[in-house]
């Protein structure tokens, strides 16, 4: 790397070499200062950097897990009615009613009937009982 008086160094003996005196070399000031490393903005850009890093990874992980959370909310809802749907046919199973689980949520059987199958018929063992 060129330092700032290697540059000037350079220019001068250059503009020796086609005969250009030393009042008409300009050297360019931004230039010269660019080649100095100033250890204080490298600094500054470095934590600016690191700071947009962070502040992006929490943004990213922010909406990731929203993301995530309103998925398994979603999972949940849709897990619901199959849970309430095997709740109530255990439920109905131990209370007696049809063991089919397809009618048991459109047709719950009637009282008499299940008491009639089940062995605990009214007014006779395994009669119907009347009406």
């Amino acid at each position: 790397m060129m330092s700032e008086d290697d540059f000037l160094e350079t220019i001068t003996d250059i503009g020796a070499d086609y005969g250009v005196d030393r009042a008409n070399i300009n050297e360019n000031a931004k230039f010269t200062t660019s080649l100095v490393m100033n250890t204080q903005e490298i600094m500054t850009v470095v934590i600016i950097a690191l700071f947009i890093l962070f502040v992006s990874i929490v943004v990213i992980y922010s909406i990731f897990y929203i993301s995530v959370m309103s998925r398994i909310r979603q999972f949940g809802q849709l897990r619901t009615p199959l849970a309430l749907r095997r709740d109530s046919s255990r439920n109905s199973s131990k209370r007696g009613h049809d063991h089919v689980p397809h009618r048991r949520a459109h047709r719950p059987a009637s009282g008499k009937f299940v008491r009639l199958v089940h062995g605990a018929g009214g007014a006779g063992s395994g009669s119907i009982p009347s009406a």
